[in-house]
């Protein structure tokens, strides 16, 4: 047997910038052939090899969307802000006098409030000014746009209609998908009571994404992120099928399976930023010589300190000893972030713990490298590699026990183990206050000595106020915003290995010939992981543990013209797998460089959270009304929550920015989210159909069917905010269908979301880095077209 589909669409979100096509489209091409062989009457092969591909428009997905909810100026209009270089916040004090201090009150700026959700205490807070303030570097990546900062923004989330989608992107989104698969299953009927089987599946994928990151077309701060992801999969299973009697069978079997993931994901960017060496500290580049105006504050020759970075350092050496001074808790070299994972297997570190190097930024597209395989870029700013190596074992038994005729019994335990290891390298660029600190500088030094040598201007026009050229982004002049450029690599191995026993069991009761009662409990287990890619402090998470159980009924009604099929369920989670933000310890510092919070102030992680329940409902009903009308539809009611305590950092809250809080006190960023909704599941669900035949003696027949759909509104957060809540959204489809007399031919015609009402899907959180916007994936628009097919054989 052969089946092949090729399907294709234009974009349906309009591409706004100045290049590139619309946006989610869809070219997909599938292919697959299927081969039996019945070797005897008792043995027989079926093998099955198919072939995916995907080549289309990136629109967006989840962590790319390019649907913008709101824009940066979440503190204002909630507009993109095309002004404002940055997004970086600083608490500030009406009694600082000094204007260098970050807490000093700049008059031209407004004052923002916020209140400490621990304390209640006001706290003021302004933009960090640039170059003087040591805030995260947040740049606005709408800086220098001339788009109508109101344009593509859908404040108004229950009012988006199909032909008014659009984005603004730089063009380069593409979605890459190559999947090959070949499934093998050996049947061999030993007698009337046993059957073998075997089952083999050897699955390889390639998935390769590069999306817009900063929602915008500005190339001023252009971010790009590009994903690559291998990976290949084995599988064995054996299986025995035994009728012991007419009332119990037993089915067992065990499962081995092994995998291998290698992921490489990039943030870069199509300016000069990063690829110019002018922006590096290595003044025998061509470039400001950071490292030379550094030496002459401390008194040493010109040059002598990029002959030291020329010359390589070793893992570790303090910037003391290349000024002569003591000893700085900074470790520092010329090497790229690969240098990360040769010095933690030299240093054979403990598993689970980082290797962190650092040293100045060279500036240049090979110092954390062009993207292998990937998109023609400058140079990435953030680089990571990842892999993941996984053996799986589990053996199970299922026995089915027809007790008598109203009762039947199904029972079963499954034993699973999973060792798996990984690792992680990343790269990334900073610029950090940490080398100036260390001398007793201040930004503004590093400014006027460093960019001074670029543009010839001074950075503080009257030693209080910005001066204006200096920030000018022209020609090779881009402001570096917080103090240093420097590069850091991270390197660490994981090693882990769950097991888990778990079982099934379930009772049917057959109360009549045409109801069916049955009552289930069963328990179950999914490994724990590793948090690559998201340089976590937290590297692995622990197994996730169920326990479900579930009541329901299956039932023909009314000379069998209705069918009903209805179930209670409540899930009790151990533990569920929670994709969180957690808070740095305050005592790790870069002088342990054993941790992430060595140089940042709290990382992505998933974690385990401690406990949750789902309850719900659930009824399916189909309904005969009429020898030519069926009507149909489902309703199901879901509460789900989180049921023990465990605190996490929301770094997607724009209430509570991380920037005006001190690290010390990261309690009062904490929240709780013990009795909060678990996010992304609707309350409610419902939906309703009805069919309606028409005869067309001779002619055939018509048949009309029209689909109503409605989901309750979804919260894509774990604090039940209204930035992250996807207001309830409802569908309408219509489809009529001639089919000919020999049912040869097949004519439709169809209206897809009729009022064309958009629906959001999943929403994007974002931090302060990007402003606390919004992004989203969002349903379909509007579609009408017409369907023909025709069956050669009947």
């Amino acid at each position: 047997r052969l089946v092949g589909s090729s399907r294709e669409h234009d974009g349906w979100v309009e591409e706004k910038g100045p290049v590139g096509d619309d946006l989610d489209s869809g070219n997909e091409t599938n292919i697959a052939i299927s081969l039996e062989w019945i070797i005897n009457d008792d043995m027989r092969i079926n093998l099955r090899q198919n072939k995916a591909d995907v080549d289309r428009v990136m629109g967006g997905a989840q962590g790319g969307g390019l649907i913008v909810l709101n824009g940066e100026n979440i503190f204002g209009d909630q507009l993109h802000n095309t002004t404002r270089l940055n997004h970086g916040l600083r608490a500030v004090d009406a009694a600082e006098i000094n204007p260098l201090s970050s807490a000093f009150v700049d008059q031209s700026q407004s004052i923002l409030n916020f209140t400490n959700p621990t304390t209640g205490a006001n706290i003021t807070a302004q933009y960090d000014r640039p170059g003087v303030d040591n805030g995260p570097a947040t740049r606005n990546s709408s800086f220098g746009s001339t788009v109508d900062p109101s344009d593509c923004i859908f404040l108004d989330r229950e009012d988006i209609k199909g032909d008014d989608v659009c984005a603004y992107t730089n063009g380069l989104n593409q979605e890459l998908f190559d999947q090959q698969g070949t499934q093998l299953e050996f049947a061999w009927d030993i007698s009337d009571a046993l059957q073998f089987k075997y089952i083999f599946g050897y699955n390889t994928l390639l998935y390769e994404r590069t999306t817009d990151d900063d929602s915008t077309s500005s190339a001023t701060f252009d971010s790009q992120f590009y994903v690559n992801h291998e990976a290949e999969y084995v599988s064995h299973e054996l299986q025995l099928f035994w009728d012991i009697n007419e009332s119990l069978s037993v089915t067992s079997g065990i499962f081995f399976y092994d995998s291998t993931i290698d992921q490489r994901y990039d943030f870069y960017a199509n300016n000069d930023k990063y690829s110019s060496q002018t922006f590096g500290l290595d003044g025998a580049n061509g470039g400001p010589s950071f490292l030379q105006g550094l030496a002459g504050i401390v008194g040493l020759p010109a040059g002598a300190a990029d002959e030291s970075f020329a010359a390589g350092l070793p893992n570790g050496t303090p910037l003391g000893f290349l000024f002569g001074g003591d000893n700085v808790a900074v470790g520092v070299t010329g090497l790229t972030h690969q240098s990360a994972k040769t010095d933690n297997r030299a240093a054979n570190l403990p598993v689970g713990d980082f290797n962190i190097v650092t040293g100045p930024w060279l500036g240049g597209a090979d110092y954390l490298g062009d993207i292998q395989n990937g998109p023609a870029v400058g140079a990435s700013f953030i680089t990571s590699t990842n892999k993941t190596e996984r053996t799986a074992f589990a053996a199970y038994s299922q026995g089915v026990w027809d007790i008598n005729e109203k009762f039947t019994l199904t029972f079963g335990l499954r034993y699973a183990e999973d060792e798996v290891e990984g690792e992680e390298l990343l790269g990334r660029y900073s610029e950090s206050m940490g080398v100036l600190d260390a001398f007793g500088q201040t930004n503004v030094g590093f400014v006027n000595i460093v960019r001074g040598a670029v543009d010839g201007a001074a950075f503080l026009a009257d030693g209080v106020t910005p001066n204006p050229n200096f920030l000018a982004l022209t020609g090779a002049v881009e402001p570096w915003l917080e103090g240093t450029p420097i590069v850091f690599g991270a390197f660490r191995e994981l090693k882990r290995k769950d097991d888990d026993v778990t079982g099934r069991l379930n009772l049917d009761y057959n109360w009549t010939d045409d109801i069916m009662i049955y009552g289930n409990y069963t328990t179950g287990y999914r490994s724990g992981g590793f948090n690559l890619a998201f340089f976590s402090d937290t590297p692995q998470y622990e197994p996730e543990q169920l326990a479900a159980y579930e009541l329901g009924l299956k039932g023909q009604f009314y000379d069998s013209t209705l069918q009903v099929n209805a179930s209670a369920y409540f899930y009790d989670y151990e533990a569920i797998h929670t994709f969180t933000e957690e808070a740095c310890d305050p005592s790790d510092t870069l002088a342990t460089a054993q941790s992430a919070c060595s140089v940042v102030d709290s990382t992505s992680s998933v974690q385990a959270a401690p406990g949750a329940e789902v309850k719900g409902a659930e009824v399916e009903v189909t309904w005969l009304a009429t020898d030519q009308l069926t009507l149909g539809g489902n309703v199901s009611f879901t509460q789900a929550e989180f049921t023990e305590s465990f605190f996490v950092v929301d770094g997607a809250d724009p209430s509570i920015p991380g920037a005006i809080y001190d690290i010390a006190n990261e309690a009062d960023r904490r929240r709780d989210v013990n009795g909060r909704r678990l996010p992304n599941i609707p309350e409610y669900k419902t939906s309703i159909y009805g069919n309606y035949e028409i005869p067309m003696a001779g002619n055939g027949r018509v048949n009309l069917l029209a689909n109503y759909s409605w989901i309750d509104e979804v919260y894509f957060g774990s604090f039940e905010q209204e930035l992250d809540k996807a207001p309830a959204y409802d569908r309408i489809d219509l489809r009529a269908t001639w089919t000919s007399p020999s049912e040869s031919w097949i004519v439709s015609g169809f209206v897809n979301n009729v009022t064309d009402e958009l629906g959001i899907r999943f929403i994007e959180r974002h931090g302060q880095t990007d402003g606390y916007r919004r992004t989203a994936q969002v349903t379909e628009p509007r579609v009408f077209g017409v369907e023909l097919s025709y069956t050669f054989l009947n």
